[in-house]
């Protein structure tokens, strides 16, 4: 039943972003993702969290059927002294 579930783990850093797990992923659980939610719930994140990230490890894009998202460009915001 979790598998066919998601879950969204807050932010972990000031300038992150929310992550998206399967339900049953092991990260997820470990460091505190919220409830379970189907695609509806889903649907409605996304919309909620525009940066909303996916999970590498448990793939979510696959157990809902989407492409895998491109990857995010690195930070480069850092002041040189």
């Amino acid at each position: 039943m979790r598998e066919s579930r998601w879950a969204i783990q807050a932010p972990r850093a000031d300038q992150g972003h929310p992550m998206l797990h399967r339900g049953g992923c092991s990260l997820g659980t470990q460091r505190g993702a919220g409830e379970l939610l189907d695609r509806d719930g889903v649907a409605s994140a996304t919309e909620r969290y525009p940066d909303l990230e996916m999970c590498d490890v448990c793939a979510p894009w696959g157990s809902l059927g989407i492409s895998k998202p491109r990857p995010r460009p690195a930070a480069t915001d850092i002041d040189d002294p």
